[in-house]
């Protein structure tokens, strides 16, 4: 659920794909990472916004000579477009070494947001994702995140497409990747090195730009998982969707069912196949029947781990349509009611 991703380890969810379900879920607050290289990042509406109070915990307020932005400016001593790209720049070199670590906690925090006028300036989360990834030195565990080399990547056309700005090397593999039907034929194909290969896959899958076939998995024959495991699952997570029923139904009545039926069509085209029809019943429960999880089409374990995206999907999109109908502090108060919600993964 929801609560899954807004709390862990970065060994389990990294940087970078942390920071594409933060702008994908449109989130506002700060996202905290634990340890000595760790530091706080603040969001609003899923990008990085830039305070004073950011300039000061990151060491950064010398930047302005005196430690006060408008010094340096009323002395004529640098431009305040000048200055704020110093800034912008110092920043970026500040957060990217974040993307190395291997292993650390997290936890995003959504009590407060910054309101406009508080803001100097956004980072686009796309852009500096796509730019951490470029800087990374780590590189085992870039592979660690990989499939393996017999596994096939498909290339993806989200509808933020256009809005990542890939480098010309970075459009040249998306294209080797879409003519290539393994990575060890992508490895072998790129004029780009498998180092700097793995790196830009990694970019790509973060980014949601490639991801393993939808058909592979589906076809994994190995250990099944029954039919019993999968409606268990369903049943439990249909415990959720009722929970944000109610909590939205409290304060708006009989709309909050077209608050949930919207938030799907708004991620339909992001779900897997046997997702692509689903439809709720009228306590907001998800109708089982409207799921392709019948017959041979659901076999493997792995097919857990597709379920389990999905779900994570749907309760995410929920959640947000609470944060933008009913506002944060309710947004929160739902968080802390589901956490209470036995677990179902």
């Amino acid at each position: 659920m929801e609560g899954v991703w807004l709390s862990g380890n970065l060994s389990e969810s990294p940087l970078p794909f942390l920071l594409f379900k933060i702008w994908k879920s449109q989130r506002s607050g700060t996202l905290e990472i634990k340890g000595d290289q760790g530091k706080s990042v603040d969001f609003k509406d899923g990008n990085i916004c830039i305070t004073p109070q950011t300039l000061k915990s990151l060491k950064l307020t010398k930047l302005t000579l005196s430690g006060e932005i408008a010094t340096p400016l009323d002395k004529g001593s640098i431009s305040p477009e000048a200055l704020w790209q110093k800034m912008r720049s110092h920043c970026i070199d500040a957060f990217t070494p974040l993307f190395d670590i291997a292993g650390a906690k997290y936890q995003f925090n959504s009590e407060h947001c910054w309101e406009e006028h508080e803001i100097l300036f956004y980072l686009t989360t796309l852009d500096f994702i796509l730019e951490g990834v470029r800087r990374m030195q780590n590189y085992p565990l870039i592979e660690a995140h990989l499939p393996g080399e017999d596994k096939s990547l498909k290339p993806q056309s989200p509808n933020y497409l256009n809005q990542v700005r890939l480098n010309s090397p970075e459009i040249y593999l998306y294209h080797v990747l879409e003519s290539q039907r393994s990575l060890e034929d992508v490895y072998v194909s790129s004029e780009l090195g498998k180092r700097e290969t793995q790196k830009m896959l990694y970019a790509f899958m973060s980014l949601g730009l490639a991801g393993l076939p939808h058909t592979k998995v589906l076809n994994t024959q190995a250990l099944e998982l029954s039919q019993a495991d999968i409606y268990n699952l369903l049943d439990a997570f249909n415990q959720r969707c009722s929970f944000i029923f109610k909590y939205i139904s409290k304060a708006i009545g009989p709309a909050a069912l077209n608050v949930l039926e919207k938030c799907i069509e708004d991620i339909r085209s992001h779900l897997s196949p046997p997702f692509q029809n689903i439809r709720f019943d009228a306590i907001g429960r998800v109708e089982i029947s409207s799921i392709q999880i019948t017959g041979s089409s659901l076999q493997g374990r792995s097919i857990q781990h597709l379920l389990l995206q999905d779900l994570n999907e749907i309760l995410a999109a929920e959640v947000l349509a609470v944060k933008r109908t009913l506002g944060n502090d309710h947004e929160a108060a739902l968080i802390q009611g589901l956490e209470k919600v036995s677990e179902w993964n």
